[in-house]
């Protein structure tokens, strides 16, 4: 029988990949855009994403982009 926490691989075990919703600035090494929050708006039945670019070596955190979806995966 299991005591404690639940490690993350076994809560996580059954995710599966489906696709990249945002894409880098570019695609040169170290260039990259991570997500900020994700708001769920329940009542329109709306997905809003906060995205951070970075460049790498030159600009990191220049801009932050407000993106909506109304299935998740297509921002």
């Amino acid at each position: 029988m299991w005591h404690g926490f639940f490690p993350p691989q076994v809560i996580l075990r059954n995710k599966k990949f489906k696709k990249i919703i945002l894409n880098p600035p570019n695609f040169n090494p170290g260039s990259w855009c991570g997500a900020g929050k994700l708001w769920i708006d329940t009542k329109n039945k709306e997905y809003w994403l906060t995205g951070r670019p970075r460049v790498s070596g030159e600009l990191r955190g220049y801009a932050v982009e407000i993106y909506k979806s109304k299935n998740d995966e297509d921002f």
